[in-house]
């Protein structure tokens, strides 16, 4: 599959997905109370309320499209670990 991309000129980027089910996508806290149950995802620091999965994919999609603004980030706002 990775071929076909290279060859269409993306760049495939691995993510390391620990705690994005359980890390905000607004604002960047990580709480395990902030995953109410395999569905349900309610932040306990802002409120921001989303589908457990879709918060997760968005973390993803974030890791993986701004990995150095994220990384460059001090002071515990939008961290996330990123495999290399």
């Amino acid at each position: 599959m990775t071929y076909k991309l290279a060859f269409l000129g993306g760049t495939v980027v691995k993510v390391d997905p620990r705690y994005t089910s359980l890390t905000c996508s607004k604002c960047g806290s990580r709480d395990k109370a902030n995953r109410e149950n395999q569905a349900k995802f309610l932040c306990l620091s802002c409120g921001h309320a989303d589908h457990a999965d879709v918060n997760a994919a968005v973390n993803i999609l974030l890791a993986g499209t701004l990995p150095s603004a994220a990384s460059e980030t001090s002071g515990g706002s939008r961290r996330l670990e990123r495999a290399a």
